[in-house]
């Protein structure tokens, strides 16, 4: 797989003992993109066509469920600009596919409490 040469993929936080994943995220990128009959080089190319955004959004919703990834380490992976494009794309995924109501929350440990590292307005 030497089209992942955009970003070095995480491997060792999504296979670490404990975590929630069993698949690495090269893995889940190429599953991804056999379902969606795409390469993986298009999949992580900046392609805006539908059906390969699409496919771009289920990896990114696949890559949340299935590792312990940051939503940054995911847009890494995916090739796309930051963060909240991975944020809107796995809700958005959800939302077509109608389970929205089983968004993957942030763990615990990101979120964040009682309004804790918010800038206050003076």
């Amino acid at each position: 797989m030497t089209e992942l040469n955009r970003a070095t993929l995480p491997e060792s936080r999504s296979a670490a003992a404990g975590s929630k994943a069993s698949e690495t995220p090269s893995q889940i990128l190429a599953r991804i993109a056999d379902a969606h009959r795409l390469s993986v080089r298009s999949l992580l190319a900046r392609d805006r066509r539908r059906e390969v955004a699409r496919a771009r959004q289920h990896a990114m919703c696949e890559l949340r469920r299935h590792t312990e990834l940051t939503l940054v380490e995911i847009a890494g992976c995916v090739g796309v600009k930051d963060h909240k494009t991975v944020s809107y794309g796995v809700r958005a995924h959800l939302v077509r596919t109608g389970t929205l109501s089983q968004l993957p929350l942030a763990p615990a440990s990101r979120r964040r409490r009682n309004g804790q590292n918010r800038k206050r307005r003076v």
